[in-house]
């Protein structure tokens, strides 16, 4: 499987921004499984973008879940 350039704009879990040259490689997936992930701000692009809508792709749904945690106004620990 060869990854190419993304039809449409992809946000990386890794900078919680716009996916980059590079999404999708080697180096790109072992900084993916050591880094934490950036949901939180992954979302907060996904909606400055315009996007009301998202799709949780993996073999369980565990950040989509924590979305319902998330208030706007408030910081996440409190929100937790």
């Amino acid at each position: 499987v060869s990854a190419s350039r993304p039809r449409i704009p992809l946000i990386s879990n890794v900078t919680g921004q716009l996916a980059e040259p590079g999404y999708g490689s080697a180096g790109y997936w072992t900084e993916h499984v050591r880094a934490p992930v950036r949901f939180a701000d992954s979302l907060r692009t996904a909606q400055s973008l315009g996007a009301n809508r998202s799709v949780e792709v993996g073999p369980a749904a565990g950040l989509t879940t924590s979305v319902a945690l998330l208030t706007r106004d408030r910081p996440e620990v409190q929100s937790l």
